[in-house]
């Protein structure tokens, strides 16, 4: 009888060379595209939905999948019913360099039916931008929305200008539909005119060892600068800058990381916020505009 045995090896070996061709041909991608994220903010508690949101941090079933800057096109391999989580992310002190999933903002999660080689937009579940909102947990305390009647912000000692409100339409903050009657103006002369407002709380229940960020809307023909007045048991009151916030043309927000200004200083009884800017003699006068100051712990 004729042996079987070196056919079936032949074929067995050409039967696993083709399954290890199959095994490495490479996946093709689908495509996901979104344009940008939103924010909803209930007005009354939380103050203006702004946002600045710049970059967004993905994973795809549960994977890391990358951090990419808005508007965004990515790959993804997968197919068929996929979860998709997005954390909205923002430039940390108004620096591109230094970008950061925002801790308050939820997470945005949807379901997309992804098909190899197409491109599948995010959007929310009446075909808009996917939004997110504050978390729960999120502590949004609007410092000043100068919609109210007096301002909840003090002249600094050292300051020799102040802090107005402005219906001015061409300079007043808009945002989408919002309602918004006033926003805050400092005029800074041209005799080397120290601007600088704080709070007037004094916050003592700032937590250690986590987030605490405060967010500014502004226009401004001036650099300024922000931070805290942290008043210590025993080394009395410093004055801690944070950030120098470059001038802007047009409104602009910004994001300021004070977790050191909190964690940074030994027994500390409270902290004030402060904003405070300088004109120097020779540069003509200058214009400050703010409004939607929040503090988030």
């Amino acid at each position: 009888m004729r042996s079987l045995g070196p056919s079936l090896l032949l074929f067995g070996l050409c039967l696993a060379s083709a399954c290890k061709k199959e095994s490495h041909r490479a996946q093709l991608p689908a495509y996901v595209k979104i344009d940008q994220v939103d924010l909803q903010t209930d007005l009354n508690t939380e103050g203006s939905a702004a946002h600045k949101i710049t970059t967004i941090w993905v994973q795809v079933d549960g994977a890391y999948a990358g951090v990419f800057e808005l508007p965004a096109i990515f790959p993804v391999l997968a197919s068929g019913t996929t979860d998709i989580r997005i954390q909205a992310g923002i430039n940390e002190n108004g620096t591109s360099a230094t970008r950061l999933a925002y801790p308050f903002y939820e997470v945005f999660e949807t379901q997309l039916d992804l098909t190899p080689l197409d491109t599948h937009s995010i959007q929310d579940p009446q075909g808009g931008p996917p939004s997110v909102s504050y978390r729960a947990f999120s502590e949004v305390e609007v410092l000043e929305d100068f919609d109210g009647v007096g301002l909840s912000m003090e002249k600094s000692p050292n300051a020799d200008t102040l802090l107005y409100r402005t219906n001015d339409s061409s300079h007043l903050f808009r945002w989408n539909n919002e309602p918004n009657d006033y926003s805050g103006v400092a005029y800074l002369g041209d005799r080397n005119t120290i601007f600088e407002v704080r709070t007037e709380e004094e916050f003592s229940n700032l937590p250690k060892g986590a987030p605490v960020f405060l967010e500014i809307n502004y226009k401004s023909d001036v650099a300024f600068v922000a931070g805290m007045y942290v008043n210590s048991a025993s080394q009395g009151t410093i004055q801690a800058v944070t950030a120098t916030i470059n001038p802007s043309d047009e409104w602009n927000k910004i994001y300021i990381n004070l977790y050191s200004e909190v964690n940074g200083y030994p027994n500390v009884l409270g902290h004030k916020v402060f904003i405070g800017a300088i004109n120097y003699e020779g540069q003509g006068e200058k214009t400050l505009f703010l409004d939607n100051i929040k503090l988030l712990y």
